[in-house]
């Protein structure tokens, strides 16, 4: 390749939800090409683009991976040179699922330990007024 590196994205179209994603990418570098198909990443809707703060790895071959951040791509239809609205991946830390299930494990653990208290008061029938 002349000694370029360059990079290849080919996107797929999914006529029945009118959408497209990320369907192959090729990376030639340093004279090595590596690339990979059939892939399914970043669907997003026609005149949509995909962004992706945290970013995308896609495992080109068994020994070279390509990391991305900071990624927003639009396969068709740009307008002015802009992208469209943007549809983001799911930026989420794995921290606050684990929070949030610890919160609820938590409240869990309060009313089953509140329900035990409340059975073992004893409950002599009717007080005397």
């Amino acid at each position: 390749m002349d000694g370029k590196n360059m990079f290849t994205f080919m996107f797929g179209e999914d006529n029945k939800n009118s959408s497209y994603y990320l369907e192959t990418v090729t990376a030639a570098l340093n004279g090595e090409t590596h690339a990979v198909a059939n892939l399914t990443t970043g669907k997003a809707t026609m005149k949509a683009s995909y962004k992706c703060e945290s970013g995308i790895d896609i495992a080109l071959s068994k020994n070279v991976t390509m990391h991305t951040m900071h990624v927003q791509f639009q396969a068709y239809q740009l307008d002015q040179d802009k992208f469209g609205t943007a549809v983001s991946c799911a930026d989420l830390s794995p921290i606050i699922p684990i929070v949030v299930g610890s919160v609820l494990a938590a409240l869990v653990l309060i009313v089953i330990i509140a329900y035990l208290i409340g059975r073992r008061r004893s409950r002599s029938g009717y007080e005397e007024i």
